[in-house]
């Protein structure tokens, strides 16, 4: 009988080793986009939207942002999506990308103010509209002026930019 109490044992043995084993590639299965992945969406969703192409633009936005799974983006890949957000808003007149978009604007600063204003002050000129709405917009709705420096800056860069 000792030989069939040892072959027990070990098959208790086994099938905990692969439970295990299945918990553990549950879990690092289900630990969402990698920040390579989230990155390339990203620019899928930002040349979508270069290419005039909103409806794509907002699928490929929304399957980044539906999963909640922000956390992993940096302040300044926040702040892109913030923009994809307005220009696609811009284009479809939805409420419910405006609201992501200052969403995403407000979470950027959250991420990292210095790294959000950085981003928005030194965009390229075609998307500064966008970024001075959001701006205005997030102000208005928060009743707060944190962000005026934003306003401020992007003006006067822009203003410096146009004169020469």
């Amino acid at each position: 009988m000792p030989y069939i109490e040892s072959l027990s044992e070990m098959k208790k043995i086994l099938l905990l080793s692969l439970f295990v084993v299945i918990v553990v590639v549950a879990v690092t299965g289900c630990q969402g986009t990698s920040s390579s992945e989230m990155e390339a969406t990203i620019q899928d969703a930002e040349m979508a939207v270069a290419g005039g192409d909103m409806i794509s633009a907002s699928s490929i936005a929304s399957k980044l942002s539906a999963g909640k799974n922000l956390s992993g983006l940096s302040a300044e890949q926040l702040a892109r999506l913030s923009l994809v957000y307005m220009q696609i808003a811009d284009s479809l007149e939805t409420e419910e990308n405006i609201s992501r978009a200052t969403d995403l604007y407000r979470q950027a600063y959250i991420a990292d103010a210095t790294s959000a204003d950085s981003f928005y002050v030194n965009i390229d000129q075609d998307k500064l509209p966008f970024a001075l709405m959001l701006s205005t917009l997030v102000n208005l709705m928060d009743g707060s002026s944190d962000n005026d420096f934003l306003n401020d800056s992007i003006l006067q860069d822009s203003l410096w930019t146009n004169d020469m």
